[in-house]
This record gives structure tokens, sequence and C-alpha cells, in this order.
């Protein structure tokens, strides 16, 4: 297929930037043409607030060499990554005008929340989902802490929702979890146009073959949200001899090293390259994700099931529908140390338990998270979009494509405006 690639860049690099350039490898190393389209947020601070308003809503000043390098290329398929701020949810429709199919993966939760995260004072916040415009962001200043920036994604979500961009301008969206794909069907998406494609790693790195597997590990940022404290306080409740490793960086950095420095179940390593994360993953003996936020579907996940290792997650958003109790991991209720830490206990002391659920993790990424499996997906999601456009039919997502691949079934969403 002809395919143009369509991301804005983060200005701090984050998984969107990588999972974006692991699927324009894989398209190309499949054979594809691929055109790439890619922006980067440093364009902004060169932006006045009505410039960069401007493009964020209706694309000024790209529509035109955009419909050009999907004419020129003869352009099957564009799909679009993050758009936010400077590519626009109005090229969807100059991209289809111009001829192509449009796709669009949903890498986070910002066509229900303008930070796209769903999280706010500490907690779950649920309070713009299904609103006609996210007014409480703007109040709460949710999106960098602005209320002027809150407004543009505000209002820019819901003018493309009044213009019918969502409906009508995106033949296929790609959701992570079913978890992420009801909730954005709240916030107006049109259910029957979602796929369910998970992430993927590229490389298989292979299980770790013996050595001791005793360390408890974490990987991400140092933040609120990831459950960092939660975790911190766990570690005080474990048996001697066990010990929680950090890997990352972020804002409670300080107070990890601190506790690192009067307890010996804390050890704080700093930022690794990722041949040093897989390294730690091949040493420990569960990965730890105590989220207090819904997610969208961290890689961690996905390169520790690599890694034959098995995953204590939080009870909570997509993750219920990555990690399968009993097969590849366990679950333990957010914000609950206490419960966190019976969980590791009991996980890492069951030493035959533990290498069941490592054989376990590895055969959830052979099934799920493989290379090969994410580009048949994405064939197929390609191929009913294309269709669908040609012919103004439904389009036709094979049955695999639309339900989460776990055990467990999609969780349900609950509705209430605000859960703190």
């Amino acid at each position: 297929m002809r395919i143009l690639l369509v991301h804005c860049a983060y200005l701090e690099r984050g998984g969107e930037d990588s999972v974006f350039e692991a699927e324009r490898e894989l398209l190309r190393a499949q054979g594809h043409e691929v055109v790439e389209h890619r922006v980067t947020n440093e364009r902004v601070r060169e932006m006045g607030r009505l410039k960069l308003a401007a493009r964020a809503m209706f694309g000024v000043g790209a529509r035109r060499s955009r419909a050009r390098i999907v004419r020129d290329n003869g352009i099957e398929v564009a799909h679009f990554h993050n758009t936010q701020p400077l590519v626009s949810p109005a090229a969807f429709a100059v991209a289809r005008r111009a001829g192509a199919a449009v796709v669009h993966s949903l890498h986070n939760y910002r066509l229900a929340c303008p930070s796209a995260t769903l999280f706010r004072d500490g907690g779950v916040c649920t309070e713009c989902v299904g609103r006609r415009f996210a007014l409480p962001a703007i109040r709460h200043a949710c999106y960098r802490g602005s209320r002027a920036a809150s407004a543009v994604v505000a209002t820019t979500t819901a003018v493309h929702r009044v213009l019918g961009t969502w409906r009508n301008d995106v033949d296929a969206y790609i959701a992570l979890t079913g978890f992420q794909r009801d909730l954005l069907v709240r916030a107006g998406l049109p259910r029957e146009r979602v796929a369910l494609v998970p992430n993927f790693l590229a490389r298989d790195p292979g299980a770790a073959v013996g050595g001791a597997r005793s360390s408890v590990l974490f990987v991400g940022r140092l933040a609120e949200e990831k459950g960092v404290r939660v975790l911190l306080a766990a570690a005080r409740q474990l048996p001697a001899g066990l010990c929680v490793r950090f890997v990352g960086t972020g804002p409670l950095g300080g107070e990890v090293a601190s506790a690192a420095a009067t307890d010996p179940r804390v050890v704080a390593v700093g930022v690794k390259n990722p041949a040093g994360v897989l390294e730690e993953m091949r040493r420990a003996a569960v990965l730890v994700v105590p989220s207090l936020w819904f997610e969208g579907m961290p890689m961690t996940v996905v390169e520790a099931f690599a890694s034959g290792l098995p995953v204590i997650a939080s009870r909570i958003g997509g993750l219920e529908s990555l990690v399968t109790p009993g097969r590849d991991g366990a679950l333990a209720t957010p914000n609950d140390a206490a419960e966190l830490a019976r969980v590791i206990t009991t996980t890492v002391s069951d030493r035959r338990r533990l290498l069941e659920l490592s054989s376990g993790a590895r055969e959830t990424f052979a099934r799920r998270f493989t290379a090969a499996a994410h580009h048949e997906a994405l064939r197929c999601v390609y191929a009913a979009a294309i269709a669908s456009r040609r012919d103004g039919s439904p389009l036709g997502l094979p049955p695999h494509l639309l339900e989460d691949a776990s055990v467990a079934p999609a969780p349900r969403v609950d509705a209430p405006s605000t859960s703190r």
C-alpha cells in the first residue's frame, strides 16, 4: 500500500513518538511505500496565540501542502497519530478529499479530556467526558496549567464535533484497549469504526533463562499519577531482603532518593537506556505498574511480557485488559499500599508460581504484541478503511479487532462526572 504517516512530535519525546517511528519502520520492512509527514511542537514557540489557535483548529497555512502530498504520492491511506496542535483535525478532511482513506490512532484520551490524562488533583477525573464543551478543563487549567491553552484544546475538539469531523472525516480509528474505546465512544466517537490494535515490540528480546530473579522493578516517570508514592509506601511493608528498584526520573525523584538513603528496600536506579532497562527486566522477579490514572498502554508492560517478566498492575482502566491475573501477572487495588505489598510478597515468594507466570507472560507477548501480529492488524484496518471510503459502506472490521484479546472482558466504564 501507499501510506502517509502524519505525526506532531512532542517537545519531550514520549511513547507516542516511539510508536510512530516503530510503525513507520515496520510498514517499510513489510514492503509498503511510506511517506512521512512529521512536524514538531518546537514551532509553537515561534507562533502568536491567534496564529497557533487558527492552526490547531482549522489547519490554517498547511491545507494545500498536505493535499499535495496525498495527490502527488498516490496515497491510499493517511494514518494520523498526534494532531495537537500543529496538524489539526481539519487535516482529516483535506486528506480524504485528496483521495486517501483516513485512519486515526488514539494514543491517549484527548478527545474526552483536554489534558489527555483524565487525571486531576491526585485522582481520576471524568468531569469532561461526554460534555459537548470541556468547560471544567478550562476552569481548572488542565492543559499545561494554562486556561488559555486549555481553551484552545477544548474549543478545537468541540468545533470539530459540531462540524462532524469525528464522524464524517475519519474512516477508521485505532484504540489501544477496549476500555479506551468505550470511554472515547462516550465522548462521541462512532463505536463501529474503532478497531482495537495494541502497541507492539519491534524486536523480541527473548526471555531471561536461569539466574536469580529477586527484585521488584518499577520503570517509568517518577510522578504522582504513576503511583510512585504508593509503591514507596508498599516497599516499607515488604519483607527484608526484597527491594524495589526504581528506574526513571521525574518530579518525585527526590522522594525516591530520600527513601533509598534510609531504607534498603528502596533502590534509586535513575535513568537507563533501552538496553539497560532490558537488563533490569531480565534480573527482576516482577514489574509493578501501580498507576493511579487510566493509562493508555504502557510499553513497559509489553517489554516485560517479552522478557518473561510477570506484571503486577493497578486494577484500573486499560491495565485490566492487559494483565490477566493467574496467567501473566496480578492486579491490585489502586492507591492501596498495604494490598500492593501483600500481592507483591505473595507473588514473589512462590517460586513455582512465579515460573508459571513468567511462561504465561511470554505466551501473552507472542499472542498479542509481536511485530507480525501488529502488521496484520494494521493491514486489516487499512484495507477496511479503503473499502469503506471507496464504497461508502460500513467499516468491515474482522471480529478479532473488535474485542480485547485478553481473557478478561473489556471493563465497564462507569459514568460519574468526577471521581477522586
